[in-house]
C-alpha cells in the first residue's frame, strides 16, 4: 500500500494498493489506509487524494468507505474496466473516526 506517486501540480496523490490473499480481511488494509491518509494530509503539498476500484471488489470499497473516501465518479481503465473513483475528504473523514 501507498501513493503512486508525488503529488502533481495541483496537490493530487492517489492511494493504491493489493493485499495478499492470506492476510485479508483481518483490517490491516483499513488500517494501513487511515495512517496513510493522516500522514499524507500533514504534508504541505497534498490537497486532495484519491483512489480508485473496481465495481464488484467489496472489500476495497469497504476499506475506502471505513477510511473516510465518498464515491465522486467513475472512469474507464483499458486494464481494468469501469472504476469506481474515490476522494478523501478531510470532514468526512473527521465524522468517521
Amino acid at each position: 500500500m501507498g501513493f503512486k506517486s508525488l503529488p502533481n501540480e495541483s496537490g493530487t496523490i492517489e492511494l493504491g494498493y493489493g493485499a495478499n490473499p492470506a492476510y485479508q480481511g483481518r483490517g490491516y488494509a483499513s488500517e494501513i489506509a487511515k495512517a496513510l491518509v493522516d500522514w499524507a494530509w500533514t504534508q504541505p503539498n497534498v490537497r486532495r487524494i484519491l483512489a480508485d476500484c473496481r465495481p464488484d471488489n467489496l472489500a476495497s470499497i469497504w476499506v475506502l468507505e471505513k477510511t473516510g473516501f465518498v464515491r465522486t465518479g467513475t472512469r474507464w481503465d483499458e486494464e481494468d474496466g469501469k472504476l469506481i473513483v474515490w476522494e478523501h475528504r478531510r470532514l468526512s473523514y473527521n465524522q468517521v473516526s
